[in-house]
């Protein structure tokens, strides 16, 4: 169905296409639309963004070219304004907002594995050089490596999982009932209360992820994670986080106890917060026109409210979304409404 859809497009000489997806039987659209020629938009969390023509890419995908023309239009002091939001539970981010929420903690944790959804591809770009066929294997895999070191690890479920639909204490349970059966390693830790990612990384000695925003979010707070797939801060600069090459060297990383490796510098804390501010603030739309993030176990009360809500608004938005598609023809990403004049300087 996909490659026929790619073939009409083609015949109705259409020259750029906006999609919503780019996993799963999506990505033969895209293969089609690019070999056509056919420019693709990607809408996602709501940031739309251009493909590139031989590969795919992600608006998490920030290199130092574009970090460089950002920041002759963005002031240090939005960064650490935005950052100050975020951990304190008001950034546009959700999932962000969930874990940042306040909670008392109580107890100090030093050594987190921060899972993902696992119903959520994590292939939006291939990273061909991962060591790990997908998150669940990873996962399988970190629980057999921890499971034989002297320290204890705790597990962190993802903030959106219910949202989501994914019972993750169930999927954890499983997964390690199939491993250990009833002999569970006592070291492995799985956190069922709520614990604040703010008091978490100030405290915290080590954390392992497979990607995601808390990788950025660490190294933000001081601490050099280990993730095991192409990230936003691996993809920016390789110092920034590790990315064991095999399973070789990411056993020795989880049992290394040498914490001062797991340190970043003040220089590459603020690399971090540039980085979120981008990917979170910068490029994101969903607050300029007035949105809400749905999930996948949504209400379909929440749902349709939110649909109101921006068909309300459709009409007050629309210079704005004449302004997108106007920087869209010179720049690759959306800009939220705060920003895009700054953007659309010098662009007729």
């Amino acid at each position: 169905m996909n490659i026929k859809i790619g073939k009409i497009l083609f015949q109705q000489n259409v020259k750029s296409a906006l999609i919503a997806h780019n996993v799963y039987q999506h990505k033969s659209l895209c293969a089609i639309l690019r070999k056509k020629d056919i420019d693709i938009l990607h809408i996602n969390s709501f940031v739309i963004y251009r493909q590139k023509k031989s590969k795919d890419t992600c608006f998490t995908l920030i290199d130092k070219n574009l970090m460089k023309l950002i920041m002759k239009k963005i002031k240090k002091k939005e960064i650490i304004r935005y950052f100050n939001e975020k951990i304190s539970g008001k950034s546009k981010y959700d999932d962000s907002n969930f874990s940042f929420k306040k909670t008392q903690n109580i107890k100090k944790i030093k050594n987190v594995i921060f899972l993902q959804i696992f119903r959520d591809s994590s292939f939006k770009w291939i990273d061909r050089d991962r060591i790990f066929v997908d998150q669940l294997d990873w996962f399988i895999q970190t629980l057999k490596i921890l499971s034989k070191v002297d320290e204890k690890w705790h597990i962190k479920i993802h903030p959106s999982s219910l949202r989501w639909g994914e019972n993750q204490n169930i999927w954890i349970e499983s997964v390690m009932r199939k491993l250990f059966g009833k002999n569970l390693p006592k070291n492995i830790i799985l956190e069922t209360n709520s614990i604040n990612n703010n008091d978490l990384l100030k405290s915290v000695d080590k954390i392992v992820s497979y990607h995601g925003s808390i990788i950025n979010d660490a190294i933000a707070f001081g601490v050099k994670p280990i993730s095991v797939n192409e990230n936003t801060a691996t993809y920016y600069d390789n110092k920034l986080a590790f990315k064991p090459k095999n399973l070789n060297e990411y056993e020795k990383l989880l049992k290394n106890k040498n914490l001062k490796k797991f340190k970043v510098s003040k220089k590459q804390i603020f690399e971090a917060k540039k980085l979120i501010f981008i990917k979170e603030n910068l490029f994101e739309i969903r607050s300029s026109i007035n949105a809400k993030k749905i999930f996948a176990n949504d209400d379909g009360k929440y749902i349709q409210n939110d649909y109101t809500n921006i068909r309300k608004k459709i009409k007050y938005n629309l210079y704005y979304f004449h302004q997108i598609a106007q920087l869209l023809n010179h720049f690759n990403f959306s800009i939220n409404k705060k920003y895009i004049r700054k953007f659309l300087k010098g662009v007729n």
